[in-house]
């Protein structure tokens, strides 16, 4: 049985949250990346989701991939691997505490090109700009939670 997904209603201090890492990540990876986007359900506004916020990073080029993710491990972001063979190196950090009411974050350092990152901001903004795409989305995601938790 795999691991039970928490999923937690929405929240107006995601974008904050997203915000402030964005910030931290051009600082500590300066210099080796494209772009920074805040990915996954946290970054569409009223949509329920698991308490971390998703943020890809595309790196300039390949050389900056092993110097990202030392670096990322220096500031205490815990590796997670390649977990698709697509490229793209997950990390995790969770709330400062325990009694920290801000959500982790899973940061996704991603390849130039990254089809991945392509389809993470495809789905994103389609559920940014439709609405009733969104609720379905997320009436799928909660009976999900239900089913699992009964």
């Amino acid at each position: 049985m795999g691991t039970l997904v928490k999923i937690v209603p929405s929240d107006s201090g995601w974008p904050s949250v997203y915000s402030d890492a964005q910030h931290r990540l051009e600082i500590l990876l300066k210099g080796m990346f494209d772009s920074i986007e805040h990915v996954g359900s946290t970054a569409v506004h009223n949509l329920s989701a698991k308490p971390y916020v998703d943020i890809d990073v595309v790196v300039k080029h390949l050389d900056f991939m092993q110097d990202s993710r030392a670096r990322m491990e220096a500031v205490g972001f815990e590796p997670r691997g390649s977990r698709h063979g697509d490229g793209v190196f997950a990390f995790k950090i969770g709330a400062v505490t325990a009694a920290d009411p801000l959500p982790g974050l899973r940061v996704y350092l991603c390849p130039p090109d990254s089809v991945t990152h392509q389809n993470r901001v495809r789905f994103r903004d389609i559920l940014r700009q439709n609405l009733a795409l969104a609720n379905a989305y997320a009436t799928l995601k909660n009976d999900a939670r239900e089913e699992i938790q009964t």
